[in-house]
């Protein structure tokens, strides 16, 4: 189709296995490649356990400018540093998964956002790095714990 829409000055279109091979080997170059903008950078990192996979829960440790750009996020201000998967994720664990992010760009970041979990709050604690977190978590936990037991709150929930 595609060959067909150029009139064949493409010459032979690869088949579909051999581009998403391109693809799977660009993803791994550029997960192995992530920290190497940020050496001469001041960054920030943001680690979620993110989702289950069976009995297994995700890490993910992504980087991001530290000093704000005056806009949101865009995917182009984000790298992946780290992707880790475990039975369970303990604060030693984040600890040593957030070293091994720090170890492959250089240099340690300026702080580290993670919503309130316990283990992420201790883990980021026991690197001694400044931790900030995540606002919509925080006021979230705060507008239950305000708001819990009115009739208007349980009704939206």
């Amino acid at each position: 189709m595609i060959n067909e829409t150029f009139e064949g000055i493409l010459g032979e279109i690869p088949c579909y296995n051999t581009i998403g091979n391109w693809i799977r080997k660009y993803g791994l170059y550029e997960y192995n490649s992530s920290g190497e903008s940020l050496v001469d950078e001041h960054y920030a990192e943001v680690v979620d356990e993110s989702m289950m996979i069976g009995s297994e829960k995700l890490l993910v440790t992504l980087a991001v400018p530290a000093a704000h750009q005056g806009r949101p996020l865009s995917h182009s201000d984000v790298s992946v540093l780290d992707i880790s998967v475990s039975t369970s994720w303990t604060a030693a664990g984040v600890k040593t998964q957030l070293e091994k992010s720090a170890e492959k760009v250089g240099h340690a970041p300026d702080y580290v956002i993670s919503d309130n979990a316990s283990i992420m709050n201790k883990g980021i604690r026991l690197c001694g790095i400044d931790h900030h977190r995540d606002i919509s978590h925080s006021l979230g936990m705060y507008l239950e714990r305000t708001y819990k037991e009115s009739i208007d709150f349980k009704a939206f929930l």
